[in-house]
């Protein structure tokens, strides 16, 4: 009793390790971790080999090599040569993606004879449709006449007796892909219509996979029946499925068919990626698929007149041509040149008439032509972008200005205010004493005032937000009207004001009357501001060149406060003076102390 429970308790053990190890079976880092400890069973271990290499067969299956003698020895050990599913169904694909059908083949068949001899239905509809696959895939890699439907049909007709959506989800889609190499096009579409209905209602292991598939042969129907931006469609999805599941034997399908698709829209640079996209994808899988991609790609750069690129992968790929001819035994080289067209002397040929008739005249008048038109609409452009330009800076300096005039109302007004205040405090505290002479003070200040409001209204009204240029006044003129405007603060501090001006008649300068006013009025401003009880200011113009030299001098209490206050460049006064001088050409030219003083010099544009 002992023995027979101690080997009933191992006997379990067993039972749940094997189990525990066909639950990791979809778990690729799982398997792999349980391979690297090592598994004594040959016969789990084959499975476990096998089932790592199913899940590099479709993504990369240079990793599998190092694996495969392993696997043939175990297979023979355990099963016999050549006798094992998993082993042959694995060469099979292994064949097939280095590009060497005819071993696939073979593979493929011998796993479908172990599945005949043990009555295995579902199993051999699979063989059937992978050797129907096996089929597409050489037609699509080498446009041989190697489609036979009598697989699919074979094995649609098992499928009748043994119900099973996924596979006629499959073997749909490779009838449908079959009829598409035939050029039955419109039975393919019906295919493929009865497998898009399964797909709403089946879910199953490697569907959105299968649904790439789907997705690709629906972009080949329509792109042979023309209707390329519908086919574009279909091929895109497949392709963003390829990415994401990194199959790249679907990668390829929607490479060369993306590349076509776009050479014929005109898109050449973008189907140039895609068919380098194969090469680098086909260079790895093998010499056949790698001479595959080159033929691809100089048939685009044929096609599209690129005669240099054309030249240049020939040469690259011609010792890989030569190579590939050399390990065909059934065909002649003549045979190989003939049938896939790498006659060199015909190459040749073929670039030199693609290359006079780029020559053509055609050809140049349209290059002539589309270079004019190029040239026009580059100097459109160009023009506009000055005018744009230009009126930009134009409005900024202008609205800059106008701005610098509206804050000078604040500015200005405080002086004249002041004196109307102190006006108004005399007046209040001699009530009873009002005489005309105090009356006519506050007149004056209020007019003051009014005149300065009055100025900065006009001023915006008339520029209508665009600085006007090319305006003249009379600067006689505008001094005494400043002048007038201190006259109460003047007369209130007792300034004495004298006039140089020894002209007969008053003199034009360049500038709009208000900006003019607003320079004479902050320099009046200043000068009676910081002047002395009683002071003086003094008033000149002269003539020098084509200029008037504006000069205001003024004694001052402290010529340092008053300098740090106008010439500081921190005052509203300053910064508002320099722009209007900018805006009509004149510039300050000096300031400074001059004994006991302060002095300004202005130079104006005379006319």
């Amino acid at each position: 009793m002992n023995r027979i429970s101690i080997w009933l308790v191992i006997g379990i053990l067993c039972i749940m390790h094997s189990g525990f190890i066909i639950a990791q079976s979809t778990n690729l880092d799982s398997l792999e971790n349980l391979y690297q400890k090592g598994i004594s069973n040959d016969s789990i271990r084959i499975n476990v080999l096998s089932d790592i290499c199913f899940n590099y067969v479709t993504t990369d299956y240079s990793k599998m090599t190092p694996y495969l003698d392993t696997l043939n020895s175990l297979e023979e050990k355990i099963y016999g040569k050549d006798k094992f599913f998993k082993v042959q169904i694995l060469m099979g694909y292994f064949n097939k993606a280095i590009g060497n059908f005819d071993k696939a083949f073979i593979h493929f068949e011998n796993a479908m004879k172990i599945y005949e001899e043990n009555n295995d239905t579902l199993n051999m509809i699979r063989s059937l449709y992978r050797l129907g696959e096996l089929k597409n895939n050489t037609h699509n890699a080498f446009q041989k006449a190697q489609t036979n439907v009598s697989y699919y049909l074979k094995a649609l007709n098992l499928l009748k007796y043994y119900k099973n959506n996924e596979q006629e989800i499959l073997l749909l889609n490779g009838y449908a892909s079959a009829l598409l190499n035939e050029g039955k096009l419109d039975s393919a579409f019906q295919f493929l219509l009865k497998s898009r209905v399964l797909y709403d209602s089946t879910d199953f292991p490697r569907k959105k996979r299968s649904f790439g598939f789907f997705n690709y042969h629906m972009g080949r129907y329509f792109y042979d029946k023309s209707d390329l931006p519908t086919a574009n469609q279909y091929l895109t999805k497949s392709y963003n499925i390829a990415k994401e599941l990194n199959a790249e034997d679907l990668l390829i399908e929607d490479n060369y068919y993306l590349g076509e698709l776009y050479r014929k829209l005109g898109f050449f640079e973008k189907a140039e990626q895609y068919f380098l996209d194969n090469l680098e994808l086909q260079g790895k899988r093998g010499v056949q698929w790698k001479r595959k991609a080159y033929m691809d790609l100089m048939d685009f750069y044929s096609l599209t007149n690129n005669l240099t690129k054309l030249s240049q992968f020939y040469k690259i790929s011609r010792p890989i041509l030569d190579s590939t001819m050399l390990d065909i035994a059934e065909q002649s080289f003549a045979e190989y040149e003939t049938k896939y067209k790498l006659n060199e002397t015909l190459l040749e040929n073929k670039i030199l008439n693609n290359k006079n008739e780029f020559q053509s005249q055609n050809l140049i008048l349209t290059l002539i032509i589309a270079a004019l038109l190029f040239i026009i609409i580059s100097l459109i452009i160009l023009y506009l972008w000055y005018k744009i330009s230009a009126y930009s800076k134009k409005l900024a300096l202008s609205n800059n200005y106008k701005d610098k005039i509206l804050s000078i109302l604040g500015h200005d007004m405080r002086s004249p205010l002041l004196a109307q205040v102190h006006a108004l405090q005399r007046l209040t505290s001699e009530i009873v004493c009002i005489d005309e002479k105090r009356i006519h003070e506050l007149y004056l200040s209020t007019l003051s005032v009014y005149k300065i409001s009055d100025n900065v209204y006009n001023w915006i009204k008339n520029s209508k937000g665009i600085l006007v240029k090319n305006q003249t006044c009379q600067i006689i003129h505008e001094i005494l009207l400043v002048l007038e405007q201190y006259e109460s603060i003047i007369s209130c501090r007792k300034i004495k004001v004298s006039k140089n001006f020894s002209y007969d008649a008053d003199i034009l300068i360049k500038g709009d009357r208000l900006g003019v006013q607003a320079i004479i009025r902050n320099i009046i401003d200043n000068a009676t501001k910081y002047n002395k009880e009683g002071g003086e200011i003094s008033i000149s113009l002269q003539h020098i060149n084509q200029e008037l030299q504006l000069t205001i001098f003024n004694t001052t209490e402290n010529a340092e406060i008053q300098k740090d206050n106008f010439l500081g460049k921190s005052g509203i006064g300053y910064s508002l003076i320099s722009d209007i001088l900018f805006h009509i050409g004149g510039h300050i030219n000096f300031f400074g102390n001059v004994e006991n003083g302060f002095e300004t010099i202005v130079d104006f544009k005379k006319l």
